[in-house]
């Protein structure tokens, strides 16, 4: 892709006629390559991916499949590395940015409806320039929302319209968009349209946790009752509730699960905290209706919150733990539990390297610092010991 056709696509309006033309049919499965793969080999051997991680799948969805080749962003790519890459490498930060803006447009960022808002002003102010107040009054903005946020997002910060024409002033979250929109106007000013780009990206990764993720699909049993309420979830789990879709994302930290259809999040727990099992299904068994499963185990939110007041001194001690158990079904399962144990490792070699460094400083720290005590007005130091 050459750099102009690149920076074409890297506005919002211009994704969201992509994803029409191409994206519109829904994807069952996705996979990412590791640095040793070879795209044109997988693809002429996609019929035994598909054979071995969709072997629920009737036989003639297999021959119709077609897979398509994208970038996307690493999973495993912590934050702190990509701001790393995003200061230094212009190319780099447009990719991400193509990356981010075609998960938010395909559902797959949940936030608050103020945080969205504050997005779209951003994204108005790369896409559009600087706010201006005679052009860039409520209808126009009502008319142009949906160039920047999903529809399902759109209508929540949009106010009325009747042909065309709004039928009142601002909103709340309508002057949340423009306030967003002159900041970055001014960072535009100041620092170009770059600058815009980097404050978009950290944006959209404080407000979601699914920056990044990679997404599986699966079925939980899930009662009639508010999904946030994971007590309630947990004790009707089995009452007979009909399955209910969701897409599973895995990214460097978070597991989140979003109900596919109404785009609601689920759950989201830190990896570290979790443990899961696989359960496989011969295919025959497979062919019976049997349906691949995980088995995903986390603490409970009375046990996380008090372990949070216990490590910042609030508590004196740790509550009992209560670990809850999720089943997820998916033909995707062997995919979702090796990213799983992938980002788990990357998690335990992360902390072992802290650990070391941390050994390493209070073993040294002896031969650099000497302990102060204060009597008064007079301050004595110790003397370093001789080593």
């Amino acid at each position: 892709m050459s750099c102009r056709s690149l920076r074409d696509y890297i506005t919002a309006a211009s994704l969201r006629a992509s994803f029409e033309r191409h994206l519109g049919r829904k994807f069952e499965r996705e996979v990412q390559l590791k640095p040793h793969h070879k795209p044109y080999e997988m693809r002429r051997g996609w019929a035994e991916v598909l054979a071995k991680f969709a072997e629920s799948e009737p036989e003639c969805k297999k021959k119709e499949d077609e897979p398509v080749l994208y970038f996307r962003r690493n999973v495993q790519l912590s934050e702190t590395r990509e701001q790393q890459i995003v200061t230094f490498c212009s190319r780099a930060l447009e990719m991400l940015l193509i990356d981010a803006r075609s998960s938010l447009f395909l559902d797959r960022c949940p936030m608050t409806a103020e945080r969205s808002a504050e997005l779209a002003g951003l994204g108005f102010a790369m896409d559009d320039g600087g706010f201006d107040q005679k052009v860039h009054t409520v209808d126009w903005l009502r008319t142009h929302l949906e160039d920047q946020l999903p529809t399902r997002m759109s209508d929540v910060i949009r106010g009325p319209m009747l042909l065309g024409k709004a039928l009142s002033g601002f909103n709340e979250l309508e002057s949340r968009v423009v306030e967003s929109w002159k900041k970055g106007s001014a960072i535009l000013k100041a620092n170009g349209v770059d600058e815009v780009r980097r404050h978009y990206l950290t944006k959209l990764r404080e407000s979601t946790p699914c920056y990044g993720a990679a997404f599986f699909r699966g079925l939980i049993e899930r009662p009639g009752i508010s999904p946030l309420n994971i007590k309630k979830v947990f004790n009707y789990l089995l009452s007979g509730a009909p399955d209910t879709e969701v897409l599973v994302g895995v990214n460097s930290e978070f597991i989140t699960i979003i109900d596919a259809s109404k785009h609601d999040l689920l759950l989201v727990q830190k990896i570290r905290d979790c443990t899961w099992r696989k359960l496989i299904y011969s295919s025959e068994e497979i062919r019976k209706g049997h349906q691949h499963l995980l088995f995903l185990s986390f603490p409970d939110e009375d046990y996380i919150k008090s372990r949070n007041e216990f490590i910042t001194g609030k508590a004196e001690q740790l509550a009992s733990m209560k670990m809850n158990i999720l089943h997820i079904f998916s033909s995707q399962t062997m995919l979702l539990n090796a990213m799983l144990n992938s980002v788990k490792s990357a998690i335990k070699e992360e902390d072992d390297l802290v650990a070391e460094e941390l050994s390493f400083f209070l073993a040294y720290s002896h031969m650099y610092y000497a302990p102060i005590i204060v009597l008064k007005n007079t301050c004595l130091r110790h003397p370093p010991p001789v080593c």
